[in-house]
């Protein structure tokens, strides 16, 4: 299907558009904008991953605290466990 005039006509208004909204939302310096909302989306993206890292170590962090005391805990009870002397014949 070829591409007909009318399907040109509307990609040309949306783009004409999308260059207005630009303009008005940014001004002359369209592309120094876009370019630093870019850099703040990477850099935000990186602290958000930074975060989540810090929070997986911090909950491996406490899970061998609480396996490390159990352990302590069950080796004290095998250490103070009453012994049991059985009668044999």
């Amino acid at each position: 299907m070829p591409y007909a005039y009318d399907d040109q006509l509307i990609d040309a208004v949306a783009v004409r558009r999308k260059r207005i909204l630009a303009s008005f939302l940014f001004g002359q310096q369209r592309t120094r904008t876009a370019w630093h909302e870019r850099l703040s989306t990477f850099i935000g993206s990186l602290i958000f991953a930074v975060v989540i890292c810090a929070i997986c170590v911090a909950i491996a962090f406490v899970m061998s605290l609480f396996r490390t005391e159990a352990l302590k805990r069950q080796q004290q009870e095998q250490r103070y466990a009453p012994i049991t002397v059985t009668a044999t014949r």
